[in-house]
């Protein structure tokens, strides 16, 4: 019987590790080959060290390139969700007025309440008060 593996977001940073790793041995594996034969050819002298370093830079800013790319990605892909920005110009999120209350008050006879704030909320968004 399989133990249950953990919450979601632990099962999402699992997944994420895996990709990551996978993702990683196979460009630094390109690199290497790049490397070596570039060294190679320069030990049996058919290129020159200029060329040799020129090879090996060129590769490491590939790599370099891959890997941010595969960054932005992952970041994308296991990022949560943006939060929600507040706006203070937005209806719903402005306090209530003066007067508003004042008509919850004399509406109701518990202020504040839950009831007599929610009908003061909504008569100010009609522009009643």
């Amino acid at each position: 019987m399989k133990q249950p593996r953990g919450t979601k977001e632990e099962n999402k940073a699992r997944k994420a590790n895996k990709i990551i790793s996978r993702q990683v041995k196979r460009v630094v594996g390109k690199t290497h080959k790049k490397y070596d034969k570039a060294e190679d050819q320069y030990k049996k002298g058919k290129i020159t060290e200029a060329l040799r370093d020129q090879k090996m830079n060129k590769a490491r800013e590939k790599e370099d390139k891959t890997m941010a790319r595969q960054a932005e990605r992952i970041d994308k892909r296991f990022s949560p969700a943006k939060a929600f920005k507040y706006s203070g110009d937005s209806p719903a999120m402005r306090k209530l007025s003066a007067s508003c209350k004042a008509a919850a008050r004399r509406k109701f006879d518990v202020y504040p309440s839950a009831y007599a704030n929610m009908w003061a909320s909504k008569q100010q968004g009609k522009g009643k008060c």
